[in-house]
């Protein structure tokens, strides 16, 4: 884990450097829990069954039962001092069936079905303030509750071949969900944080394909998604509603050389509304529908086979991610140009130009910032040589590599919430016996790359702490496997 404290700056990203954050580059973090911290169990039961019921109608059932059991804990304060250790316990139990219908006839292919999903969660979040007991007596910062979630949805597809090369293709998706969430929050007063709401709403799809040859494919379709609302369970945080989004995509798939050389592309357009974020607001980190964005990018992909065996891989990603309406709280500079740590924010971050509004001057308006976790730019590259030896046994030798743009965790594109841009080198060689084993040995990371998968700046409570995940070091082993 990643952590940080208020203090001085560090060299991590020089010169643009954030004011109270600390980072040690290492992969140590000070903290007074002892013991396992991260204990979860579960299992997961799945029945599928496929039926013919004509010789152009099959019918699948898909039936599923979870169970998970989680308990964790973490130190929130950032140090060894245990001024702010937090426990989560979270039981869930999952029920599902889905039945699918596919139906093919001539130039007609149609696809219909529907879901229901059942989901219990218990929660239970608790943050004992050992420090104040003495004084106070037993004081608790406490989100306790449960939630039931019971979602329904039914779908249908069809795409008719209007000529041999040319296909369209139309359906949609009618989806229901209702959240009931039973809870209280706990701090220096009580709260009943009960809450319940149903959401519906259908999202049509349209698309169409073009074959321009034999082994290659135009593309275009237009979709609508719904992201389900939510409550956060023991929170004083007001319902959460649905985020939907609209994609736009055009692009083509195509294979050439007798299957030598593949390649496709796309252009993509999304435009979402109501985006569910985070804000950190007083001693709480709220979820709430405070923005909307627009994500446009294109992706190309290439596959070279030039001799038996040999392969050559590689994909090039450009995303351009952006708010188009945020209105958003820098922890950090919680008054705004009034803060008297702005004008050394505002120094150490040169590139960011905030528009404030609002009462005050609290709130800034982040219209045009990057998405958080959408780099610009990302490639990767790879190789891989298959050797037969006849028998069918197989000895594969694999290289790649992966790259990525600068990656900003913090809506506000602060460089030192950030990972730079990075390369990383993994590297397999791999024998299967062609029988009932198979032998690998592995290496991941090969530079030793020091990753940030994400990061956050927390609440006022504990100094406005630097949370994350890091990605391992290097890694390096061999795994073993048998077929039964």
């Amino acid at each position: 884990m990643l952590q940080g404290v208020a203090g001085t700056t560090d060299g991590f990203d020089p010169p643009n450097e954030l004011i109270g954050i600390v980072e040690t580059g290492d992969q140590d973090a000070a903290t007074d829990l002892a013991g396992k911290t991260n204990r979860r169990k579960g299992f997961a039961v799945t029945l599928n069954g496929k039926f013919d019921l004509t010789d152009s109608l099959t019918l699948n059932s898909i039936t599923g039962y979870r169970y998970f059991d989680r308990y964790n804990a973490s130190n929130s304060d950032g140090t060894s001092a245990g001024l702010g250790n937090t426990f989560y316990n979270e039981k869930s139990k999952q029920i599902s069936q889905e039945l699918l219908l596919t139906w093919t006839s001539g130039p007609l292919d149609v696809i219909a079905g529907s879901t229901y999903y059942h989901e219990k969660i218990d929660n239970y979040v608790l943050v004992p303030f050992y420090q104040f007991w003495s004084a106070l007596g037993e004081v608790n910062y406490i989100q306790n509750g449960n939630m039931k979630i019971d979602a329904f949805a039914a779908y249908a597809q069809a795409t008719y071949s209007i000529l041999p090369e040319l296909r369209i293709t139309a359906g949609g998706r009618w989806s229901t969900e209702k959240r009931d969430h039973v809870g209280n929050f706990t701090f220096t007063s009580f709260a009943d944080t009960s809450k319940k709401k149903r959401w519906s709403d259908f999202t049509p799809r349209v698309g169409i394909e073009f074959d321009v040859g034999p082994t290659s494919m135009l593309y275009a379709s237009y979709t609508e998604g719904f992201k389900s609302g939510t409550a956060n369970i023991g929170q004083v945080n007001p319902i959460i509603n649905p985020e939907t989004i609209k994609a736009y995509e055009v692009g083509f798939k195509s294979r050439l050389l007798d299957n030598a050389i593949e390649l496709t592309g796309a252009y993509f357009h999304y435009k979402y509304s109501d985006l569910q974020v985070n804000k950190v607001i007083g001693i709480a980190t709220v979820t709430a529908n405070a923005a909307a964005a627009k994500v446009d990018g294109f992706e190309l992909a290439a596959t070279l086979r030039p001799a038996p065996g040999l392969r050559f891989d590689g994909s090039f990603n450009y995303l351009k991610g952006r708010f188009s309406e945020f209105f958003s709280t820098n922890p950090l500079i919680p008054l705004g140009a009034a803060d008297p740590g702005f004008d050394i924010w505002q120094a150490a971050n040169p590139n960011i130009t905030p528009v404030f509004g609002g009462v005050g001057g609290v709130e800034q308006n982040l219209k045009g910032y990057q998405l958080p976790g959408a780099p610009k730019y990302s490639f990767t590259a790879g190789a891989q040589y298959d050797y037969d030896f006849g028998n069918g046994a197989v000895l594969t030798a694999r290289g790649d590599l992966a790259w990525s743009s600068r990656i900003h965790y913090s809506e506000f594109n602060e460089l030192p919430l950030s990972q730079k841009s990075v390369t990383k080198i993994n590297a397999l060689l791999r024998y299967d016996s062609g029988s009932f084993w198979s032998l690998s040995v592995w290496g991941k990371n090969l530079t030793n790359e020091y990753v940030k998968s994400n990061e956050l700046v927390t609440i006022a409570l504990w100094g406005y702490p630097r949370y994350g995940s890091i990605e391992p070091p290097r890694t390096y082993g061999a795994t073993f496997g048998l077929k039964f």
